[in-house]
């Protein structure tokens, strides 16, 4: 389920947008303490986190580039986190919403050598079911809504959320879940409305 990211007024970020997979559980959208509640069930321990700006320090930063307002202090919640099962990782990135920080993008990656490639196809398969996309080493699910499912030369195809498979990236096997680029631009500019709410242009200069 997404959830809704209001802002105080009028101004509201967008919501987190909704994915029909999960890995180990978890999905875009959640909350860092639903994350470390899911994953230690599962057996996953928190490895290290990383701490970035909140949604205030994301409108007091854009404000001070567009409006020329000094910033205050900045405040920081979880941006970053990594987890680890035995030799099973998973990285976590959150993004900084009114409602504070909501998981936006996942990745599993776990060595190849670890796991051999058609044990791993099989679980794919299992989980997943069958992808909009095959490639030799890659498998693309792509959100129902999505008119393409060509992440390599369609834009339409990355503006939703996607659920990719690779199978031998670099030196690892993964699996990536994203939030898609449209979710992305609609932040960038939910940040700049706030601005624009918060501290509106003048409509002519007061000297």
């Amino acid at each position: 389920m997404a959830i809704a990211v209001a802002a105080a007024g009028p101004v509201r970020a967008q919501d987190v947008p909704q994915a029909p997979w999960k890995i180990a559980d978890i999905g875009l959208g959640d909350t860092p303490a639903a994350v470390a509640a899911t994953l230690a069930r599962a057996g996953y321990r928190r490895d290290w986190q990383l701490e970035g700006r909140s949604w205030e320090a994301e409108v007091a930063a854009k404000a001070a580039w567009l409006r020329g307002i000094h910033a205050p202090p900045e405040t920081h919640v979880t941006q970053n986190e990594v987890y680890r099962k035995d030799q099973e990782r998973l990285f976590v990135d959150y993004l900084a919403t009114p409602a504070g920080p909501l998981l936006w993008r996942i990745e599993y990656r776990i060595l190849a050598r670890l796991v051999d490639e058609g044990r791993f196809r099989a679980a794919v398969g299992q989980r997943y079911g069958e992808p909009r996309r095959r490639w030799t080493n890659e498998l693309a699910y792509c959100s129902p809504a999505g008119t393409s499912c060509n992440l390599s030369i369609s834009p339409d195809a990355r503006q939703l959320p996607t659920l990719t498979v690779r199978f031998n990236d670099i030196t690892d096997r993964s699996i990536e879940l994203s939030h898609g680029e449209r979710a992305e631009r609609n932040y960038a500019q939910a940040v700049i409305q706030e601005v624009d709410r918060r501290y509106p242009k003048k409509q002519q200069p007061s000297f």
